[in-house]
């Protein structure tokens, strides 16, 4: 574990960034994809045209991109803890649309995104209340999120930590949460309200979390707008 800012934080090692871009197919359609939590993410995700997205742990960009390409993006942020990791997104995007940038939630600017897309980063963030305030400041009146993430299945402690396998079968360590941070008591000043979600348990076996968890999405709106999405 690096630290990292804020929070301590998992930051990829090299041989880590590796095997998992060589292991991500740059060009599938997320919308078929064969882990449910990314083919719903994907449907869930509204139509970007005219709008500003912001990619959370863009990882080698394959969120970016499909913000972009598939649901029309006029310009999209992908940022990252890992500099090596956005060298290969990079590498991947000839888009010029989208901006891959070394940083985190809290170096973007307030009320500057539309859209802003978690996948599979909160469960590294051990303060989430905080971060989640990050993400209403970030976002601008109206604007929508989406969170995908592990979470315990189980209220626990809230210090509770899991065990998650990195690509190379290194343990490092996360904090799942409670479904109950992300859908309520979580979100209390936040300016954010939900607007659809869904937990189940995965049975993609590639994802080997250590401990009793389920996957969760969550579709958060900010105060502002009328309008609601719900995951369908």
């Amino acid at each position: 574990m690096k630290q990292n800012g804020k929070n301590e934080r998992y930051i990829m090692s090299d041989s880590d960034v590796d095997l998992y871009t060589r292991r991500i197919n740059p060009n599938i359609d997320l919308r078929e994809h064969f882990d449910e939590t990314v083919r719903l993410v994907a449907e869930a995700v509204p139509d970007l045209t005219g709008k500003r997205a912001l990619d959370l742990g863009t990882g080698e960009g394959r969120w970016a991109r499909y913000m972009a390409k598939a649901r029309g993006a006029d310009s999209v942020v992908g940022i990252d803890v890992n500099k090596r990791i956005l060298e290969t997104a990079r590498a991947r995007t000839p888009e010029p649309t989208i901006d891959y940038t070394l940083g985190e939630l809290w170096d973007m600017d307030g009320d500057s995104f539309d859209f802003i897309n978690a996948f599979m980063v909160t469960q590294y963030i051990q303060n989430l209340r905080p971060y989640l305030g990050q993400l209403s400041r970030v976002l601008k009146d109206g604007g929508e999120a989406i969170i995908a993430t592990k979470v315990f299945s189980d209220r626990l402690d809230t210090e509770a930590m899991s065990a998650i396998l990195t690509p190379n079968g290194r343990t490092v360590m996360a904090y799942p949460h409670t479904a109950h941070e992300y859908l309520e008591e979580g979100i209390a000043s936040t300016g954010l309200t939900v607007t659809g979600s869904v937990a189940y348990k995965t049975s993609d076996v590639s994802k080997e979390v250590i401990g009793a968890v389920e996957d969760l999405i969550v579709i958060y709106k900010k105060q502002g707008s009328e309008d609601a999405t719900l995951l369908g």
